[in-house]
């Protein structure tokens, strides 16, 4: 027989342990392109724990990497146990080299040139916000559904303010919610899973930055090369409702960044603005009034949600749809 074939060294092949006790299942599904990727673990000392490695990618630039991992790690550092907003940190370390798996068969990385690679346990029980759209027949979001997750970003972001933060890449992929689901725990326990971005607060405003957040949710501001604050990633929110709401912005589709931005400044005019609770829009004209580093009572965000959803629901009769009702175990 010839020699066997060398492992392909991606991340979906990366294998091994952590701490004598995790073992990486496989990546996670996830349609967003990060500097990381996140792996399912199994605990062999507690084999109910849902634990996730964040590792970056074997082929990323270890510059940007290691910025992504350093900006993910020390929020977590700040906030832990302190939060019930975010993932509970477990460990995190560094690799000096990478293993590879394949139909049972293990390699070394066979010429490792970042021999310090980052990495992050985490354990939630947590699913990534975005699904909520994919569940969704009609590629919407009822108003009241989208109001108690709108909710429960906000108080992510309060947190994360408070903290001493900005997110900086506000975005249904940012933030997870509890399972089994319900409207409370929707608007209560969200968490935030992707800290990539998330940049000291408050601090020095610099001149010009580079364009750094999502292009379709970040706000007008970003795309001027204007340092984030607070009021940015509370208008990226915004925006993440309206497209629950009507299932786009109106720049979806549209690749050029000058051309998002014009969509943006004018998104007070369209229809997918007009369809928000009115709440919402006059929260967005004063969001949009402010300075980008001024300190935002999230009192003024928190209030306008809650708002909105006691003047469309007052007696709390509304319910989870039927297609996110998760079945009884008995």
């Amino acid at each position: 027989m010839g020699d066997m074939a060398e492992i392909e060294e991606t991340a979906e092949h990366v294998a091994g342990w952590f701490h004598q006790n995790y073992v990486i299942i496989g990546p996670t599904d996830d349609i967003i392109k990060r500097k990381y990727t996140v792996y399912s673990l199994y605990s062999f000392e507690n084999p109910s724990e849902q634990a996730y490695a964040y590792v970056p990618q074997p082929t990323a630039r270890r510059d940007h990497s290691e910025l992504t991992m350093n900006a993910t790690l020390r929020v977590l550092l700040k906030v832990n146990g302190r939060s019930r907003h975010f993932p509970r940190l477990k460990h995190h370390g560094l690799i000096k080299k990478l293993v590879f798996g394949w139909d049972g068969d293990l390699e070394d990385e066979r010429d490792p040139e970042w021999t310090s690679r980052p990495y992050i346990i985490l354990h939630h029980e947590h699913v990534m916000l975005s699904t909520l759209l994919a569940f969704s027949e009609k590629g919407t979001l009822p108003v009241d559904l989208a109001l108690h997750a709108g909710l429960g970003i906000a108080y992510c972001l309060a947190a994360l303010h408070r903290a001493g933060f900005v997110h900086r890449l506000v975005s249904p992929h940012s933030f997870s919610y509890p399972v089994p689901l319900t409207l409370d725990l929707l608007s209560a326990r969200m968490i935030i899973t992707d800290m990539s971005l998330c940049h000291p607060y408050p601090t020095k405003p610099r001149a010009s930055v580079p364009f750094m957040g999502c292009l379709r949710y970040s706000s007008t501001r970003v795309h001027k090369q204007r340092e984030q604050g607070p009021s940015d990633d509370y208008i990226s929110l915004i925006y993440i409702i309206a497209e629950m709401i009507s299932g786009k912005l109106p720049w979806r589709s549209v690749l050029e960044e000058s051309q998002v931005h014009a969509l943006k400044v004018e998104f007070w005019q369209s229809p997918e603005f007009k369809r928000l609770p009115k709440e919402l829009r006059k929260l967005y004209k004063k969001l949009v009034e402010m300075a980008s580093m001024t300190w935002i009572d999230a009192s003024l965000v928190i209030d306008a949600f809650k708002e909105a959803i006691a003047r469309r629901d007052p007696n709390k009769a509304y319910e989870l749809p039927q297609w996110l009702v998760m079945p009884s175990a008995n």
